[in-house]
């Protein structure tokens, strides 16, 4: 908003340049980044606060307690915060009252100073099961029983990778001391309001604030308490900055799960989950790994916490079998699974459950299966190995060829591959809204697309 309204200003233009925030977003550093120039250099601006007393789930903070003091002052009476100074205000203005809410916009339309409108309003107004919602169930919610409130399930059987990792971290919490789990106000997208009920003194939910989170997760790591950080990949770009400086950088010990991992259904080209691989693998002593099934997952996560180092774990976003008790696959540390030779010439690598899908659907092809776990930093005999092949043919439905493909491409060239290589993985662009379904078969990664290709490639 502020720079509309500087180019609005430079162009000599005459009109207004209006914001929508959320009350708990507002508390983010970026958002007080700009609040703070505003007024520096008093560029009109409208900033209306949509105060709902949510964020996903409840907001967390002192700016939310003192957005809450405001919403129970008088219009007219209001001491501002120190955060707000040098802005005009308005409010408290009621959401729902289209009257009190034009009255409010007409004066500030006449301030010529920045303005701050605070509009209280109620998430979910309408509908009684979501105005009711603190735990953030309708935030994001699949196709449900209007009446009853209720998402049906047809099967019962299939449940999200994020509910199995949230079940390994009940237990990593259930068993170990100096330990904290942290996420960035993403609790009921990730399935952990049961632990964080469980686990009170073990959990924190540090609100809309990844690049706070990364940073506290280093800090308790150069303390001797191990940080779990649950996080989304497409909101974990946000805090490349502490991962690289305030992590990497003094090899901390830490567990990330990088939530949602690959393509994602029904929500544009902000959240998609592609390109984590891609810049992590940029930053020194960070380890990227991904599971093709349950027992990796938990080796993954167990391995994580024995090790001196930012541990990333990639979840994938789709769903899986539920199972009872599960066993942690025998997981060498950063080394490839050969999952089945067949052949000293032909290599096939597949990554994540996709990638175990294709090799199962694989039964006539003589061809190395190879299913690497782990995505940066290879071992030199690994790639080694692979070199003695003709071809090797990649498949990575979960993150951009800048990532993985492109890093194990490198090593081969370097290390004297001299065959063929071929990928098909997700091309470094921004994607158009679509369902799961729509995007993976747009954009050529379908199982039974894949296994042609493949076949075409070795030959047959």
């Amino acid at each position: 908003a502020e720079g509309f309204a500087i180019a609005r200003d430079v162009k000599g233009k005459k009109y207004e340049v209006v914001v929508v925030i959320g009350d708990s977003s507002i508390a983010n550093g970026l958002a007080f980044e700009a609040l703070n120039n505003i007024t520096a250099r008093n560029e009109k601006v409208i900033i209306v606060i949509n105060d709902n007393d949510m964020s996903i789930s409840q907001p967390v903070g002192s700016m939310s307690l003192q957005l809450k003091a405001l919403a129970k002052a008088k219009r007219g009476e209001t001491v501002l915060p120190v955060d707000m100074t040098g802005f005009d205000y308005i409010g408290p203005v009621k959401g729902h009252d289209i009257e009190d809410l034009t009255k409010a916009f007409e004066e500030a339309k006449e301030s010529t100073r920045p303005v701050l409108v605070h509009v209280l309003t109620k998430k979910g107004k309408g509908y009684s099961f979501a105005e009711n919602d603190r735990e953030g169930i309708y935030h994001s919610v699949e196709p449900f029983n209007l009446e009853t409130g209720l998402v049906p399930n047809a099967d019962k059987s299939a449940i999200t990778w994020t509910e199995v990792f949230a079940n390994f971290t009940d237990e990593v919490l259930s068993s170990l001391d100096h330990i904290k789990l942290l996420v960035p106000g993403t609790m009921p997208g990730e399935k952990l309001i049961p632990v964080f009920k469980k686990h009170a003194d073990k959990c924190m939910d540090l609100g809309i604030a990844e690049e706070h989170s990364l940073s506290m997760a280093g800090a308790l790591s150069l303390n001797g308490v191990h940080p779990i950080v649950d996080i989304y990949s497409c909101f974990l770009q946000r805090a490349y900055d502490e991962v690289s400086h305030d992590c990497a950088r003094f090899k901390t010990p830490m567990t990330v799960l990088v939530d949602r991992s690959g393509l994602i259904d029904k929500l544009g080209a902000t959240h998609q989950g592609i390109y984590d691989v891609a810049f992590l693998k940029s930053i020194p002593y960070v380890t990227i790994a991904m599971p093709s099934t349950l027992e990796e997952g938990k080796a993954l996560y167990e391995e994580s916490l024995r090790r001196k180092e930012a541990f990333f774990i990639r979840i994938p976003s789709e769903k899986t079998l539920g199972k009872e008790d599960i066993k942690a696959a025998d997981i060498a540390y950063k080394r490839f699974s050969f999952v089945e030779r067949k052949s000293k010439e032909n290599a096939l690598i597949a990554i994540g459950p996709l990638g175990k899908k294709l090799f199962d659907s694989i039964d006539n092809l003589s061809l190395t299966k190879v299913n690497p776990i782990y995505l940066n930093d290879f071992n030199k005999e690994d790639i080694n190995e692979l070199c003695g092949y003709k071809k090797i043919f990649v498949y990575d439905a979960y993150s951009t060829k800048e990532g993985f493909t492109d890093s194990l491409f490198s090593s081969l060239l370097e290390n004297g591959f001299s065959g063929k290589v071929k990928s098909r993985t997700i091309p470094n662009e921004f994607l158009d809204h679509a369902s799961w379904n729509d995007l993976i078969k747009d954009l050529g990664l379908e199982t039974e697309d894949v296994k042609k290709e493949v076949a075409e490639f070795f030959g047959k």
